[in-house]
């Protein structure tokens, strides 16, 4: 694809790791009535389909 795409992504390595924690975490206490929540931040990759803000260049125009 061209220009490549900005993307978001998550880490899947992280998104496993807590996975199996959560199952395993869940397989010692099933009657545990709380579901425990994990966030994995996302992470943005610029490519060269994003540009510069417009703002960052006022002072040299």
């Amino acid at each position: 694809v061209y220009p490549p795409l900005t993307t978001v992504g998550q880490s899947i390595r992280e998104l496993g790791e807590n996975a199996a924690a959560l199952l395993l975490s869940r397989i010692a206490t099933p009657r545990r009535e709380a579901a425990e929540q994990r966030i994995v931040a996302p992470r943005i990759v610029l490519r060269e389909s994003t540009g510069p803000r417009p703002d960052l260049f006022n002072d040299y125009r």
